[in-house]
Order: C-alpha cells, then structure tokens, then sequence
C-alpha cells in the first residue's frame, strides 16, 4: 500500500487531500475542543514501521506550546523524514537528543517511555519502538467522526503488516477502535492492553504481562 502521507500539503491547511472533505465539513460542527487542529502537522505515526514493539494509541493531542515547537526547522525537518518513512538515528524521532526535551511531543513521550529509556538508553528505544495513531490529526479533546478518514487505512494497513511480522503490541488507548479497525488484532497472540489508559506509561506496573517482552527484545 502507498504511503498517501507523502502527499501532504507544505502550507496550511496540513490535511490529506484525500481527507479534506470530511476533515472542513466535520470542523464545522464540533466544539473548540475537539476541532481538528490542522495548522501544526500531523501525526499517524512515530518511528521505524518495521520496529519489534508497536504503541496503539488514539490521536495526537494538541496544547499553544506545540506551534512554536512544530514551527521549529530541525523539528519539521525530523517530522519530514518520519513521515516519509526515511532512515533516521532515532526512528522514534520525539527521542532525538536534540531536540528540547522540555516541550510539546518530545516531553511527552520521554515521560510515557522512561522505563524503556533507563532500561536500554534512547537509540535503543526509538530503533525498537514506533508508535501508530489510530486517527492522525490533533485536537485538545478526542470526538470520533463520522466516517473513517481515508488515511486511517494507511495506519491499519502498517498495523496489519507489524502482525504478519510477529511484533509486539501494546494498545494504549482505544482498544474497542482498534480491534473494530484491525481485526486481526482479535486474535492476535501478541498483543497487550495497559492496566490505566489514562496513564499510559509503558512501564511493569502499567503492562505487566506485555512488559517483560518488550525488556527482552530492547536489551538483546
């Protein structure tokens, strides 16, 4: 499957030509919360598609401190490579060492992924682990639409092939969404649910049946 993603308009709107119908007529009608925020980048995806461990999540979120970070040229010019799926140093690219750790994505995830971090260091971790949104635009607060946009089916399709390569997943949130989108997902043997999705640290306490394979394959 083509990667649509590569598609994406340098100049606001950053929406999908594919997905601009549904995103301007659903952007209408939703609150100042859960508007589509399409003035910073987008996010499907984070990190190699081919990694070992896969992060499900829901969507990216979206606070004032992220358009100054997104505004940043090293920033965008990591996202770019993310995006089009480029080698990188550090696939997971909220993980690169140059960026400031203390803003938007990157502060996030460095919270989210700190076990892993002390565990195997930050190259380790952005190699072995990528993470896949279930839907690829911001908003402060989740509202579902009402159609699946058509670059969602990029993102189950990426899923569908982490499957078929045996990875580990780890639905962070959302795993009515997801086992309703992917349904191999249903019985898959390697996937795993966090005990709190509203902390969705990926950490023993938090995946305590996932976790000691995801030790496994970040220290081998």
């Amino acid at each position: 499957m083509n990667n649509p993603w590569k598609d994406l308009p340098e100049i606001e709107p950053y929406i999908l030509p594919l997905d601009y119908e549904l995103i301007d007529s659903e952007n209408q009608t939703l609150s100042d919360d859960t508007k589509i925020q399409h003035h910073i980048f987008p996010e499907p995806y984070i990190g190699d598609h081919n990694a070992p461990i896969v992060l499900l999540n829901l969507n990216p979120g979206y606070a004032e401190e992220d358009i100054g970070f997104y505004n940043q040229k090293h920033v965008r010019t990591l996202w770019k490579k993310n995006i089009q799926h480029s080698p990188m140093d550090y696939p997971f690219w909220f993980l690169d060492p140059s960026l400031d750790v203390t803003v938007g994505g990157a502060k996030w995830w460095q919270t989210k992924l700190k076990q892993p971090i002390q565990i195997a260091g930050l190259q380790k971790v952005a190699n072995r682990i990528c993470c896949i949104e279930w839907f690829p635009y911001h908003s402060r607060k989740f509202a579902r639409l009402k159609n699946i946009a058509d670059s969602q089916n990029y993102s189950f399709h990426l899923v569908q092939k982490a499957i078929s390569q045996k990875a580990i997943v780890i639905v962070m949130r959302s795993q009515k969404f997801w086992f309703e989108s992917v349904q191999e997902l249903k019985s898959y043997k390697y996937v795993y649910k966090l005990n709190s999705p509203q902390n969705v640290a990926i950490s023993r306490n938090n995946c305590p049946s996932g976790f000691p394979l995801i030790e496994n394959i970040l220290t081998s």
